[in-house]
């Protein structure tokens, strides 16, 4: 969805049991190739979860194929 594929995704769900509900969090990890798309991937699921989702801090790096070209 949104121009992501499945394998540049992972998903982990957790459920926990507070006193007689239970309550599940999901934590979706993407990996991207373009700054623009993941701003427009967080725009969406901030607009469309609003509250009951956070969005957590990038984490950039230069993949080794990327660092291999840069040495050339």
């Amino acid at each position: 969805q949104h121009g992501v594929s499945d394998r540049d995704t992972s998903v982990r769900r957790f459920l926990h049991r507070e006193a007689d509900q239970y309550h599940m969090d999901a934590e979706v990890v993407v990996t991207f190739s373009d700054f623009e798309k993941m701003e427009q991937v967080c725009s969406v699921l901030l607009e469309k979860l609003d509250k009951s989702v956070s969005v957590g801090t990038p984490q950039f790096y230069h993949s080794a194929e990327c660092l291999s070209q840069m040495r050339y």
